[in-house]
C-alpha cells in the first residue's frame, strides 16, 4: 500500500516533472544536472524494467515522450 501511495503522489506532479528535484537536488541522490541526456534516458529505462525501489515505480509511469522530456529538462 505504501508503494501505491508514493507512486500516486509522485505522479500528481509528473506532468511538469517538478518532483524530480525533490530528491535529485544534490543532497542524497544523484544531481540530475551532472548527467547527460543520454545517461538519464538509459537510467530511466533501467528503472522502468526493474522491480526495486521508488524510481522503478516512477519510471513505469513514464512514456517514451516523458522520458525524453525529463532528459531535455535536466540533462547536460
Amino acid at each position: 500500500m505504501k508503494k501505491v501511495v508514493i507512486f500516486l503522489g509522485v505522479m500528481l506532479f509528473a506532468k511538469d516533472f517538478v518532483f524530480c528535484t525533490s530528491c535529485h537536488n544534490g543532497r542524497k541522490e544523484i544531481k540530475l544536472s551532472t548527467l547527460t541526456k543520454q545517461e538519464i534516458v538509459k537510467k530511466l529505462h533501467e528503472f522502468k524494467s526493474s522491480e526495486k525501489g521508488t524510481m522503478s515505480y516512477i519510471a513505469k509511469g513514464l512514456s517514451e515522450k516523458d522520458i525524453k522530456k525529463v532528459a531535455e529538462k535536466y540533462g547536460k
